[in-house]
């Protein structure tokens, strides 16, 4: 075997192995999945969810935690799952556990990105604010999209792992683009390294495949979906700042050009970014 070949299998050793250690240490995103798929099928019951939520105790706990608090305005508090998810409501738990699981995977400092998990984390909110909105003002269901942006950028995680194995004493500057970084580096994206430990979570290919292509500028023929959603709100989070506060700045060619394949003017730019700015700072204090 030559030593290029060595080099390369070593390499797609490592990557093996770092996508098994972060499966390992973040079972919780299969029971995401898990909901995920009973969100789509029309005759669920409670008790169904339920059964998945049960398997990840610390889960639960905080399901009915936040079920209970001011967000939600309830007076009485109640300690069963079953309730929690009956008086919020399916979808709307299925949100709560995206939101829980995506902090708990995010809250890990990347010491090679030397990103503040803070901003890593705000910057998936508000991905997944800006797709769920889109997708709804396109009558399409919000629940793929808000997920997807959630999840977006998960395979940081896996590269940074790999990172630490190969001890690689190498950093992002900040400057040169993110995902060219990425490939002199390890060889590939982190937009394929997301893919990749979502397919291992069991996520479906609806959801792989706008996380695995988020660096292709989208075909206007390819019309709206996600990932053209995505795609959109990583360009728009780049001009607006991860809290969405930086509504006022100049819209260039491409976010332009974006918003017409959406079907947006700059006024549905503006009022979009002042509701879900709302939406953001009140999950920031709620959850």
């Amino acid at each position: 075997m030559s030593e290029a070949n060595k080099k390369s299998e070593e390499k797609l050793q490592a990557y093996e192995e770092a996508l098994n250690t972060v499966e390992a240490l973040y079972p919780a995103p299969r029971v995401l999945a898990k909901a995920q798929q009973l969100l789509r099928n029309p005759t669920v019951e409670i008790d169904d969810l339920v059964e998945v939520l049960k398997s990840d105790p610390s889960l639960t706990t905080d399901v009915i935690r936040i079920s209970n608090g001011a967000y939600y305005g309830y007076e009485t508090k109640t300690s069963n799952l079953h309730d929690a998810i009956h008086r919020v409501g399916f979808g709307e738990i299925v949100r709560l556990v995206g939101l829980m699981i995506s902090k708990a995977l995010l809250s890990k400092e990347l010491s090679h990105y030397k990103i503040p998990h803070e901003d890593y984390w705000a910057n998936s909110v508000s991905v997944a604010l800006i797709m769920e909105y889109l997708a709804q003002r396109h009558m399409q269901s919000g629940d793929d999209a808000y997920t997807v942006g959630l999840l977006h950028s998960v395979g940081r995680i896996v590269i940074n792992q790999l990172m630490d194995d190969f001890k690689l004493d190498t950093t992002w500057n900040g400057i040169k683009p993110i995902d060219a970084w990425e490939r002199d580096e390890v060889g590939f994206t982190s937009a394929y390294a997301g893919a990749m430990i979502l397919k291992r979570w069991d996520f479906s290919t609806k959801m792989t495949h706008p996380i695995l292509y988020q660096l292709n500028s989208p075909k206007a023929e390819m019309g709206w979906g996600l990932h053209s959603y995505l795609y959109f709100a990583n360009r728009l989070i780049a001009k607006t700042g991860t809290d969405l506060a930086g509504i006022e700045f100049e819209i260039d060619e491409q976010i332009h050009s974006l918003l017409q394949m959406l079907s947006m003017q700059e006024k549905d730019l503006h009022v979009m970014l002042e509701k879900l700015q709302e939406k953001f700072l009140s999950i920031q204090m709620n959850l």
